[in-house]
C-alpha cells in the first residue's frame, strides 16, 4: 500500500478533490493506496510516499523540502565528527 497526502492551505477544498480523484484513479487502476488530506501546517513533518499538493503551495512545499535536506545533511555532518 502506498501512503498519498494531498494538501492545500486549509486543508479541506483543493485538497479534498485532488484527494477523490486519486482514490478514483488508484480504484480504476487497482492501486492500495491509502489517501489523506490535510492542510500546509499539518503536512509538515508527515511522512507520504507522494505529496500532492496545488500550485499555490508549491513554493512552500519547495522550500519545506530544501530545509528537510539540508537538516538532514548537517546532521550526518555533525555526526560524522
Amino acid at each position: 500500500m502506498i501512503s498519498v497526502l494531498t494538501v492545500c492551505g486549509n486543508g479541506i477544498g483543493s485538497s479534498l478533490m485532488l484527494k477523490m480523484k486519486i482514490e478514483e484513479i488508484c480504484a480504476e487502476n487497482g492501486i492500495d493506496a491509502q489517501v489523506e488530506s490535510i492542510d500546509f501546517n499539518a503536512a509538515q513533518g508527515r511522512k507520504a510516499d507522494l505529496i500532492v499538493t496545488v500550485k499555490e503551495l508549491k513554493i512552500k512545499m519547495l522550500l519545506l523540502f530544501v530545509a528537510i535536506l539540508i537538516k538532514r545533511r548537517l546532521q550526518k555532518m555533525f555526526l560524522k565528527h
